[in-house]
């Protein structure tokens, strides 16, 4: 690891990587031990990733977590933006949108008051209790979040790590021009887990080494595994599943399955355009492809509000009986093609090690390309039918429609 120095105070870590994915983890030094108010830090998390930005005076969608595909977590000593890029050109779009979400996000009073209704719901899925925060979401203002922004995403708080084979000279004239318009505050805090974010970061770069397709064992037959939560607090877990039956070695439909799941998985356009963005229900969902010898499965599981059960499961089947009668439009099919791309690139393996299987999701790009969105949709409507459905809530099975 290279240690650069940076203008006013901040550094980038850097590692070469030998892949064609570039992972960074752009990192302040705030977090919830930098707050005045409870949850003020991540609050402001939320309000920088998830709202509309001004840009040269015309008002637009954020798009940092939807069409960018990248994150942002906060914890006791750090907020932290997250991306994986193929190219420079992809990492100067992340790195002048995060400066543009810094400087220029909009933060309307109604939309704060509803995104404030978005952490409770968080807070009370981790178990915490609703009556703690409900005091202090009162108190934070639009005016408490932009100067949180202003006093801790600061210059000479700025941690830069990455893994990339781009340029040295091309990352440090990125990020200093990113660093530009940032603040550079009095104090400089403190960090003392670069060793945990090297290993965060290292544990979601892929072995490109093993990305290769190996046929599953003809002689066995896996049966859709039971899914068992044991509730250990008031969390909820919420699981809908579709099951289709594949032959073994029909890696074209574990390819189309993958994407699909990719879809679902979308934050803007998948299942929590609906219940998370629309309607409020839940915090967290994901969605995965589970391949197997003879029938393969997409899972959605979603962090539910054990209040909120039966709406956030009214709300979720009724999307997904949508897709099956409706299909995808031109503008989602070319997203599912995208997030297949890029989850192609940066987890490339999928594999289940009790069968000696690996699926590559590369190997399967021109396929996937050539599809058209007609025949695309049948194999949608063909997955989301309800004969193939499964619903469970923690370890108990509610309903299994089989007609």
């Amino acid at each position: 690891m290279k240690r650069i120095k940076l203008n006013k105070g901040a550094e980038l870590l850097l590692e070469k990587s030998i892949g064609q994915v570039s992972y960074f983890f752009v990192l302040f030094k705030c977090g919830y031990n930098t707050e005045k108010i409870l949850q003020l830090s991540h609050l402001t998390e939320h309000v920088i990733m998830n709202f509309d930005v001004n840009n040269n005076g015309k008002i637009t969608e954020n798009g940092f977590m939807g069409k960018l595909k990248s994150d942002a977590r906060t914890e006791d000593d750090f907020m932290r933006f997250q991306f994986f890029v193929l190219d420079k050109s992809q990492l100067q779009e992340r790195v002048n949108r995060l400066s543009l979400m810094i400087n220029n996000i909009v933060i309307p009073d109604k939309k704060l008051e509803k995104e404030k209704q978005m952490i409770i719901t968080e807070w009370e899925t981790a178990g915490k209790a609703k009556e703690d925060l409900i005091e202090p979401m009162q108190r934070i203002k639009a005016q408490d979040v932009k100067d949180y922004i202003k006093s801790n995403l600061t210059a000479n708080n700025l941690q830069i790590y990455a893994v990339s084979g781009i340029e040295e000279t091309t990352l440090v004239k990125i990020f200093n021009n990113l660093i530009k318009t940032l603040n550079q505050s009095k104090i400089n805090n403190p960090f003392f887990r670069e060793d945990n974010m090297w290993k965060d970061l290292h544990g979601r770069i892929p072995d490109l080494s093993h990305a290769k397709t190996i046929e599953l064992s003809k002689d066995v037959v896996k049966t859709p595994s039971k899914i068992i939560y044991k509730n250990k607090t008031d969390k909820k877990l919420l699981y809908i599943n579709f099951y289709l039956d594949c032959q073994y070695n029909d890696y074209f439909t574990h390819a189309k399955m993958s994407a699909l799941a990719t879809f679902v998985a979308n934050f803007n356009y998948g299942i929590k355009s609906v219940i998370r963005h629309k309607q409020g229900l839940v915090y967290r969902t994901t969605t995965n492809f589970v391949p197997a010898v003879s029938q393969t499965k997409i899972v959605t599981e979603i962090f539910v509000d054990k209040f909120k059960i039966k709406q956030t499961l009214k709300e979720s089947l009724k999307w997904f009986n949508g897709l099956s009668k409706n299909g995808l439009t031109e503008q989602e099919f070319e997203t599912l093609k995208f997030d297949y791309k890029f989850a192609a690139y940066t987890r490339p393996t999928l594999e289940d090690k009790t069968y000696n299987y690996k699926f590559s999701r590369l190997n399967y790009l021109q396929d996937l390309e050539k599809i058209s969105l007609e025949e695309f949709n049948k194999f949608v409507k063909l997955v989301f039918n309800k004969k193939s459905r499964q619903i469970i809530i923690d370890s108990y099975r509610i309903k299994k429609t089989t007609n």
